[in-house]
């Protein structure tokens, strides 16, 4: 009679060979249950992350497939075609000026004036090294930029064109902080606290990122309606108040001081933060602040009223000190114009001081003082930049980065709330189609990620040089004079995170199957090697090898199945640990990030992803099964009788 061996009876020798040699296999599923509970740790985490992703992505921008483009200008530093187009028109006014000095017998030296197209920058140590360097103040090295930049055909029409034949269904504009000239350049805006304008001896200087010096230090730019829609407040409108108040959505900090609600400290829960939150869009939602806007003329007179003042008390008590003949009063209300105090010059230092500002009025057109308050009207809320202070690894810094979702960095205004002609308008510098074009950004909005993904692709410049440089003519031939990055798109910042998770995760993957597999491999082999008087027991009964072999191959597996238990445990138990100690911090950012509606909304770190699940348990088999046939082979090449005989 012929040995039979059936798929239960493999079952049965397999499940006793488990129970006999517990320890080994409380190691084995240890051991190996650790390492692949870290695939089942990230699965979890993903997932919960792409899924609130997605949950809070249908709010703000997130859903949208937008990118941001900048135009790439030339730079007026280190351009010496720039240099060469001004050079006439700067030794013509050089000449004016020297002429109109010697007939008012003014003291002129061209090579300190600073309003020259030219100026004259000392490279290095020798006479030889002094080169001429373009002014980005002058009006005249403005319009020659601005004629220069013309030529590389990146305007807002341009770009709307080459987005559209491309699959764009909307197109958008908007100002941004960090143009270098301007009428604005050296104007000033200050919130002012309680109604109080304070004065600092140079407001340069100061650059806080937070608080209401962030309309400073990141600017108040115009922005399409469109791309602000989704982050006003309810109830709120982007409309221009009866009141004449421009809109505005402001920093979270900002927004804080003018509330007067005092921010929760570092140790604060996150359902504080989150209370926190929903009293400031409560209490801010239409609160008008006052901005007091100070022309350059204004700000220059304005400073020097300060110093002069300083000056005076400094030296009040030296005998020989002698009081300007010009004084200056500080203005007596917030915002208010610098007034005269004392003027007892003589007709000859009016004269002289008439005939420096025609000197002057060569080269810089004359600006008079203009200052007055705008009152803004806050609609919406962004987050606010993340700080030095701050942690990027921080749940803050985690959403900043890879989830942000907002109209960008600063205080934000829609394009139609600024009328010609108003203060608000010359606080921007005028209506955005004046700005220069390193003062504007476009935007394209795309029917999916693939045609926004296209578009960055054949638009972005990416072999662009430095400042001041030419465009790469590759870019100039295909128009691509642009740098191109998603905005406010959900959907690419989900795919590039499971990108990078895969492509850092692969390799800790091999290393995870390679360490699996030498376990598992000398863990079956220990067994096979003890069990040898019991396998030839079985050959000598008419067992054929590939029963042995079977039998095996079913221990395997279950073992393997174990394995995956034991690691979705593990995995779980690390995963629920994260979520809770994260989520409550991660779904407070969030709402503020998206703007959600629904301020009980949350982000969750823990999510079953059942084929990614499947995956992982089939590897762990497939691993296992891989790892036993060496083990397995050589045993069913041995000698029973020999077995028998060394036993």
């Amino acid at each position: 009679m012929s040995f039979m061996m059936r798929p239960g009876d493999s079952l049965t020798l397999a499940y006793t060979k488990l129970r006999m040699r517990r320890i080994r296999l409380a190691i084995t599923l240890v051991v190996m249950s650790l390492l692949f509970a870290g695939l089942v740790f990230l699965s979890i985490v993903l997932s919960g992350a792409v899924n609130s992703m997605n949950d809070f992505g249908k709010e703000g921008l997130g859903g949208r497939y937008i990118v941001r483009a900048t135009p790439f200008t030339y730079a007026p530093f280190d351009n010496q075609k720039l240099v060469d187009t001004v050079s006439g028109d700067n030794a013509r006014l050089t000449s004016q000026k020297v002429a109109l000095a010697k007939k008012y017998g003014l003291q002129y030296e061209p090579q300190t004036d600073q309003t020259l197209p030219l100026q004259q920058i000392q490279t290095g140590p020798g006479a030889a090294d002094i080169k001429p360097m373009a002014n980005p103040s002058s009006p005249l090295v403005v319009a020659a930029l601005k004629q220069q930049n013309a030529s590389l055909n990146n305007s807002f029409q341009d770009f709307s064109t080459r987005a559209q034949r491309q699959g764009a269904i909307h197109t958008f504009l908007s100002t941004t902080p960090d143009h270098t000239s301007g009428a604005s350049q050296y104007s000033s805006l200050q919130v002012l606290k309680d109604g109080k304008e304070t004065y600092d001896s140079d407001p340069s200087r100061q650059y806080d990122t937070s608080g209401l010096g962030s309309i400073t230090s990141l600017g108040w730019n115009q922005m399409d309606s469109e791309l602000l829609k989704p982050f006003i407040l309810p109830g709120q409108s982007l409309a221009v108040g009866s009141d004449g108040s421009i809109p505005v959505t402001a920093p979270l900090s900002a927004v804080e001081q003018i509330t007067g609600i005092t921010k929760p400290g570092i140790n604060a829960t996150s359902k504080q933060r989150l209370d926190h939150l929903v009293n400031i869009r409560r209490a801010a939602a239409g609160k008008t602040a006052a901005i007091c806007y100070r022309n350059a003329a204004s700000q220059e007179l304005l400073q020097s009223a300060i110093l002069q003042q300083k000056d005076i008390e400094a030296n009040r008590t030296k005998k020989d000190y002698t009081i300007p003949a010009l004084q200056y009063n500080l203005p007596t209300t917030a915002c208010g114009a610098t007034s005269i105090k004392k003027d007892v010059r003589t007709a000859e230092d009016k004269a002289s001081e008439q005939h420096q500002k025609e000197l002057d009025a060569i080269t810089t057109p004359q600006q008079e003082p203009k200052q007055g308050i705008i009152t803004v009207r806050i609609v919406g809320i962004t987050a606010d930049m993340l700080g030095a202070g701050d942690s990027s690894l921080s749940s803050a810094g985690l959403l900043s980065s890879i989830l942000m979702t907002s109209p960008g960095q600063g205080w934000m205004s829609p394009i139609d709330a600024f009328k010609p002609d108003s203060l608000a308008t010359a606080a921007q510098g005028g209506n955005i189609g004046e700005r220069p074009l390193d003062g504007q950004a476009f935007y394209a909005e795309f029917p999916d990620l693939t045609a926004a993904k296209r578009f960055i692709e054949n638009t972005n410049c990416t072999s662009a040089s430095s400042s001041g440089e030419p465009v790469p003519d590759d870019c100039v031939r295909s128009g691509a004079t642009y740098t191109v990055m998603p905005f406010g798109n959900n959907a690419g910042a989900i795919e590039d995170t499971q990108r990078m998770a895969w492509e850092y995760g692969r390799y800790v993957l091999l290393a995870i199957v390679i360490i699996a597999a030498v376990i598992m491999m000398g863990t079956l082999g220990k067994i096979i090697a003890d069990s040898r008087r019991e396998t030839a027991v079985f050959r000598a009964l008419g067992a054929r090898r590939m029963h042995i072999a079977q039998v095996y191959l079913t221990y395997t597996v279950l073992v393997s199945l174990l394995v995956a238990f034991v690691s979705f445990i593990f995995g779980s138990i690390g995963a629920v640990i994260l979520d809770r100690h994260f989520s409550a911090d991660l779904s407070v950012n969030a709402v503020l990030t998206y703007n959600a509606a629904d301020v009980t909304k949350q982000f969750s770190l823990y999510g079953i992803n059942l084929l990614q699940l499947g995956g992982i348990t089939g590897l762990i088999i497939l691993t296992s099964l891989l790892a036993a046939l060496a083990p397995i082979i050589l045993n069913m090449r041995r000698n029973p009788i020999k077995d028998m005989r060394e036993e």
